[in-house]
């Protein structure tokens, strides 16, 4: 894999977990990012969301590790609460507007 296929995977994550409002797991984030077509999903509108089907052919487990890798990296980070939430850190959101800005 080149810098180009990271940087476009890196963007899609953000930019869904930003366009989700941080108010999403990561269990959603994937479905969204796979294009699934679950009832929950549906129920809930995620299906518009404009990262909807961006990675789809990723497997679960690759997605679980690219989402943990940008939590490593300080540019994702998880609620503790209850339903654990994945939300932008702010180097996240600027590594997200370099993305727009380009």
């Amino acid at each position: 894999m080149n810098d180009l296929d990271r940087e476009k995977e890196v963007r899609n994550i953000l930019f869904c977990v930003a366009k989700c409002k941080e108010q999403v797991g990561r269990g959603l984030v994937i479905e969204i990012l796979q294009g699934s077509h679950s009832v929950r999903l549906f129920s809930r509108r995620l299906n518009q969301n404009s990262a909807f089907g961006s990675m789809k052919g990723y497997e679960t487990s690759v997605l679980e590790e690219m989402i943990q890798g940008l939590i490593d990296e300080g540019l994702l980070k998880e609620t503790t609460d209850e339903f654990a939430r994945l939300m932008l850190t702010e180097q996240g959101h600027e590594c997200l507007r370099e993305y727009v800005q380009e």
